[in-house]
């Protein structure tokens, strides 16, 4: 009985042990074969190839070799110009659907590595090629991403990040999900890792601002390992997402001074950007760009130009030998110019009150052939700029009247006030359409802030254009909001109606009783310009008189010739 036992047992343990002689037997045989299609996928010279692989080893294919052939031929496509635009024809694009569609079935087997891996090549594609990767597919991975996040290392979710931002992902649990990854493992991200997630969330219009916190002290760490291109990123991210970091904005200046022969044209561009967009002051960074960016002007495409001149004249960083370098550049290549380009420069020229008559005229030649390519906004901030700057041209205004025609119903409230106000200041009257803005505007009153108000009243009386209606809406609208109204704004609309002989009583009182307790906040040259309009409007308020009388008594000696006349007039008047 105890030998039948003892052979049954025996039996027993040859067969488990045949069972795990064969199971260990299929894993090196599948081993091998997994080798063998990484090897054979690595010596692929052709997307065919690729695709031929795939479908002749597809039951053997391993999640791993699945996300090879993507890197594969990511790294062929990127490499090759011509297999670029061969990848961007639809008909070329269905061949890879079987490995798409492979793909997809394995995602759930995929690890961590190969997953990301697997999201960073199609995105890729999708970024060179144009590779049309369906939402489904996406979906697929974002839900893997949420399940495997807690094992990704700093690698993996900087490369998701990149992914989902280049491949316009917006779903926010999935962001938020990274983003607590991140969060835990933030020690442990490179310089490279961190310049990619913040690109990555801001980018995507992703929030995260505790991930921005603990990505900001690891930079702080080891901001001497980032080169010139995470700096710039890394920046441009912090200001893109309205995240302030002082202390990173300083370390990463002193660390760029140095190194600015490093980087490259985007980069110098992208960082002066971003340190205006963030409102932080660094002197000596500008001064160093602004040299350095004179002798490599040739280097800078008109994105770069006009990003460059937006920061500095936001900076209010005065550097004329820098802007007249890059005006002069600009004039060799006006056609490779888009109208986002146009009106950012010109604007940037105006507020920085920097001439460039030249580089002005041929832009509006460019915009007389080419103004129908400007949106509302970039048609409205050009020829503000144009006006800001004092460049007369009736041909070039009539263009503008004739483009602003067609999209007035588009404008905001700032774009109104500011296309009126551009007119008015260049002394030019389109009399149909400031009857359309009129209209529209005194329907639409209630959305424009004090200041929109007062420049648009201040256009139509300057140039003398009757609009009643809209001056009686701006009265009843401003009455409940006179407390909203600055010193300059007060003193133009008070300004305004007197100029325009529109009789307004209740506003100007209200405006007296406001502006008796805040004269400390006007120019002289504001108050001048009140009493003139009370004078003008013969509208008497002996408080206002009186309270301007004793802040005026110390500036008598300082008043010019007209602003003598104007106020002993407006007294003798009343």
């Amino acid at each position: 009985k105890d030998l039948k036992c003892l052979k049954s047992c025996q039996r027993n343990v040859d067969v488990c042990n045949l069972r795990v002689f064969f199971a260990t037997n299929r894993d090196i045989c599948d081993g091998e074969k997994h080798r063998e299609l990484q090897l054979l996928t690595n010596k692929c010279r052709s997307i065919t190839d690729v695709i031929d692989l795939h479908a002749r080893n597809k039951a053997d294919m391993s999640p791993k070799n699945l996300s090879l052939c993507w890197n594969q031929i990511t790294k062929l496509v990127t490499r090759d110009q011509n297999r670029r635009n061969k990848l961007r024809i639809k008909q070329n694009q269905t061949l890879l659907q079987p490995l798409l569609a492979d793909t997809l079935r394995s995602v759930k087997l995929f690890e961590s590595k190969n997953l990301a891996a697997t999201c960073h090549k199609l995105a890729k594609l999708g970024k060179v090629c144009s590779f049309d990767v369906s939402n489904n597919v996406w979906e697929a991975l974002e839900l893997e991403i949420a399940q495997k996040s807690d094992s990704m290392s700093a690698m993996e979710l900087s490369n998701i990040s990149w992914a989902l931002a280049t491949a316009k992902r917006s779903t926010p649990d999935t962001w938020e999900i990274i983003s607590k990854a991140a969060i835990r493992c933030a020690h442990q991200f490179s310089s490279q890792n961190i310049a990619n997630t913040v690109w990555a969330f801001s980018k995507a219009h992703q929030s995260a601002p505790k991930l921005f916190d603990e990505l900001s002290i690891a930079a702080m760490r080891r901001v001497q390992e980032f080169n010139s291109q995470e700096i710039a990123n890394t920046v441009w991210a912090y200001a893109r997402a309205k995240h302030s970091c002082p202390l990173l904005f300083d370390k990463f200046a002193q660390c760029a001074l140095p190194r600015l022969s490093e980087f490259y044209a985007q980069a110098i561009s992208n960082t002066v950007w971003a340190y205006s967009k963030a409102n932080h002051s660094s002197p000596a960074l500008f001064d160093a760009v602004a040299k350095i960016s004179q002798n490599r002007a040739h280097e800078f495409n008109p994105q770069n130009i006009a990003n460059i001149v937006w920061a500095y004249s936001k900076a209010g960083h005065s550097s004329p030998a820098l802007f007249d370098k890059l005006a002069e550049v600009s004039l060799t290549h006006i056609d490779r110019f888009t109208s986002q380009n146009v009106a950012n420069i010109v604007l940037a020229y105006s507020k920085a009150g920097h001439s460039s008559p030249i580089l002005f005229e041929k832009f509006a030649k460019y915009i007389a052939s080419r103004g129908h390519e400007f949106n509302s906004q970039e048609l409205v901030n050009t020829f503000h700029a144009y006006a800001m700057a004092g460049y007369s041209s009736p041909m070039l205004f009539e263009k503008f009247a004739y483009l602003a025609t067609s999209r007035v119903h588009e404008f905001t409230s700032q774009n109104i006030a500011n296309a009126v106000w551009a007119f008015a200041k260049a002394g030019h009257c389109p009399s149909l359409l400031f009857d359309d803005i009129s209209s529209i505007a005194s329907n639409r009153v209630h959305e424009f802030n004090s200041q929109e108000i007062a420049n648009t009243i201040w256009a139509y009386s300057t140039l003398n254009h009757s609009s009643p209606a809209l001056f009686d809406k701006v009265e009843k609208v401003l009455l409940p909001r006179v407390q909203e109204l600055n010193s300059q704004d007060i003193s133009n609309l008070v300004w305004a109606y007197a100029r325009a002989g529109h009789s307004s009583p209740e506003l100007f009182d209200r405006i007296a009783d406001t502006a008796i307790d805040r004269l400390d906040e006007f120019s002289t040259q504001s108050i001048v310009n009140t009493l003139w309009a009370y004078g003008t409007a013969a509208h008497s308020s002996a408080p206002l008189f009186d309270e301007i009388a004793i802040t005026l008594l110390p500036l008598v000696n300082h008043l010019n010739a007209q602003s003598i006349a104007n106020i002993v007039w407006a007294y003798s008047k009343l």
